[in-house]
């Protein structure tokens, strides 16, 4: 994985607006310094399911294996995660810190 990861954007619903994966991460990471205790980590911005956004983004654009045909359904919701996929996820995630 490149640094090219960290510049791939999408919509964000709970934040409501188009950013990066590096504008998103460092948004979530500035929540969670500024809220510390009060840091809701599966809400961290209103919504349980706060990643699926950047999920979409990541397996649209390879970044992390599954297609969107076996991932999300006609409207680009995601409906299931796999182990595969979280396990992907999980470690795809780790490396886009570590370029931060």
């Amino acid at each position: 994985m490149d640094k090219s990861v960290l510049e791939i954007k999408f919509y964000c619903d709970d934040l409501r607006k188009e950013l990066t994966v590096r504008e998103f991460m460092q948004t979530l990471l500035i929540t969670l310094f500024e809220e510390m205790d009060s840091f809701h980590g599966k809400r961290p911005f209103g919504n349980s399911c706060w990643d699926d956004d950047m999920i979409v983004a990541l397996i649209k654009n390879k970044a992390i294996k599954g297609t969107v045909e076996e991932e999300f359904d006609e409207d680009g919701e995601l409906i299931m995660r796999n182990r595969h996929l979280e396990e992907d996820y999980d470690e795809a995630i780790t490396r886009i810190i570590k370029m931060l």
